[in-house]
């Protein structure tokens, strides 16, 4: 359903309480019935859109005596004027005078123009109703499959026994820098001595933006799992939309 379409038939049928922005946003947009309509401002975007469509579409000669809608800035109720030249004298041989008490039933007349200027403005309105970031993740929030996060986890060794204790030696402080000498130093140890440990840590940039994703998903109302990049399977991403985090870091 249209934006225009919507607050229209809205105000037509006198449902004024639906023209908030809240409730704008869950009929028409799909929104959560608690979403934030300040970090995600579609509706307000949206009139705002349809408001400079309608002046221009106004102002194409040939449509100055049709009905207008006009959306007053601030408000989603929509305003219906009358064209200055509106009555049409028809040729005189087919004048005739109408029954007494004969009259146009206004909410008939206003909703019949209105269908006819809503025709004419939803293949524009109709690629513009989302907003861009439901356009990057409808892939995402068009199904109700649970959506997969996984993040890359960096290839960290750790260093025990021995090993450990040389490469501390070695290391100079924070602060200062490594001499040639010891850049060339060698330090014994075994390769057993060296643990991979591929499967604990998060890169802070992955970390920052699996925080941030989770939340878009969990103000959306969306289910999501978590997994590392090392225990995340061919078939998991097969079964299940999914975000992967991790530019070097992640396997997939």
């Amino acid at each position: 359903m249209f934006f225009l379409d919507f607050v229209v038939n809205a105000a037509l049928e006198g449902h004024f309480e639906s023209l908030k922005e809240r409730t704008i946003g869950v009929e028409v947009f799909n929104r959560d019935p608690n979403y934030d309509t300040n970090q995600d401002p579609v509706v307000r975007g949206t009139a705002s859109e349809v408001r400079k469509r309608l002046a221009q579409y106004y102002q194409i000669p040939g449509h100055e005596r049709e009905l207008r809608i006009d959306l007053p800035a601030g408000s989603y109720l929509p305003e219906f004027h009358c064209p200055a030249e509106s009555i049409v004298v028809a040729p005189p041989t087919v004048v005739s005078s109408p029954p007494r008490g004969a009259h146009w039933r206004w909410p008939v007349w206003v909703a019949i123009l209105a269908a006819l200027a809503i025709g004419l403005f939803a293949a524009n309105f109709s690629h513009r109703a989302a907003s861009a970031v439901d356009q990057f993740w409808a892939p995402m929030l068009g199904t109700a499959d649970p959506v997969l996060l996984c993040v890359g986890q960096p290839k960290v060794y750790n260093l025990i026994g021995s090993l450990e204790v040389e490469m501390e030696k070695a290391v100079p402080a924070p602060g200062t820098q490594l001499s040639r000498d010891a850049a060339n130093q060698k330090i014994p140890g075994t390769v057993g001595q060296i643990v991979p440990n591929w499967d604990r840590y998060l890169a802070l940039g992955d970390a920052i933006c699996l925080s941030d994703v989770a939340s878009l998903l969990a103000r959306r109302g969306r289910v999501y799992h978590v997994r590392g990049g090392g225990s995340t399977t061919f078939a998991d991403l097969r079964e299940n939309p999914a975000v992967l985090i991790g530019g070097f870091t992640n396997d997939w």
